[in-house]
């Protein structure tokens, strides 16, 4: 039985863990996450209480900023109007993708956006 607390903030809400990280702690959605900034397209399970369910990270609240370096939040995103498909090498993921919607907008290929 995984731990009953969060490894990152020892929350007690339900617990994630990541098939694709190496001994993965299991840790709350909002910790989890943040852990994945530069992963994305990891593959996050939940603890459902006899066995792991997969998840997407997408309806864990994840968000892919485009326009910005990975880890820097935008001031002014633009959410995408749907939500994206990407096929990766350990399967499909949806994903939530948010584009530059400042002064970045030109840079990142996206200014027709914010008109």
């Amino acid at each position: 039985k995984p731990s009953d607390a969060c490894y990152t903030c020892a929350s007690k809400v339900t617990l994630y863990r990541c098939k694709d990280c190496f001994t993965p702690p299991m840790q709350c959605a909002s910790c989890l996450v943040a852990s994945h900034t530069h992963l994305p397209f990891h593959r996050p399970e939940k603890w459902a209480g006899q066995h792991f369910e997969r998840v997407q990270f997408a309806s864990l609240g994840m968000r892919i900023q485009l326009g910005h370096p990975i880890g820097q939040r935008c001031a002014v995103p633009i959410a995408a109007r749907k939500k994206m498909v990407v096929i990766h090498t350990n399967g499909i993921h949806n994903a939530n993708i948010q584009y530059c919607g400042g002064d970045r907008a030109d840079a990142a290929g996206n200014a027709h956006l914010i008109s």
